[in-house]
């Protein structure tokens, strides 16, 4: 699945998202729970985290940041579920999930960004992610043959690497 969030700019240098990751957690301590800041706040440090674990030298600093990433995204999508952008949560949860060995979690997120954001722009590649998971079936009427692929890349992206 691709990861548009390491492309979308210059990445920052790493104390700098830490620093930015203290500041935010400060504020999200301090902010009442259900607002729109805290939802805004939650995201933002799922994103650093993300950005963290993307640039992370040891395996055990990208695990940690992670599961903070994981974390931040699922307090998003259960305490704000009309959060206006709800259908990137859930990708890019999706992802991380993927990402941290849980393929089963990774594809009940993938459906439910298809049953409850069908016209999203991530709808296609959540449909093709879905196609890439070992042992999915026919959910979104796609094939119930599993992909050749293991992974939540999308088969195109498998194909072309091959």
């Amino acid at each position: 699945m691709p990861d548009d969030r390491a492309t979308s700019g210059m990445r920052r240098n790493t104390d700098l998202v830490k620093a930015e990751i203290a500041q935010l957690e400060a504020l999200f301590r301090n902010t009442a729970a259900g607002g729109e800041e805290r939802a805004t706040i939650a995201r933002r440090l799922a994103e650093d985290f993300a950005e963290i674990e993307a640039s992370a030298q040891d395996g055990e600093c990208a695990a940690t940041a992670r599961r903070s990433a994981i974390q931040y995204y699922s307090l998003l999508s259960k305490e704000h579920p009309s959060y206006a952008r709800m259908d990137e949560v859930l990708y890019y949860l999706a992802l991380e999930c993927e990402r941290n060995g849980d393929k089963g979690a990774a594809g009940q997120l993938l459906r439910r960004l298809l049953q409850e954001y069908p016209w999203s722009r991530l709808a296609a590649t959540a449909r093709e992610a879905l196609q890439g998971l070992r042992g999915w079936q026919s959910d979104c009427r796609l094939s119930p043959y599993p992909s050749r692929t293991s992974s939540i890349v999308p088969a195109t992206i498998a194909r072309s690497n091959q």
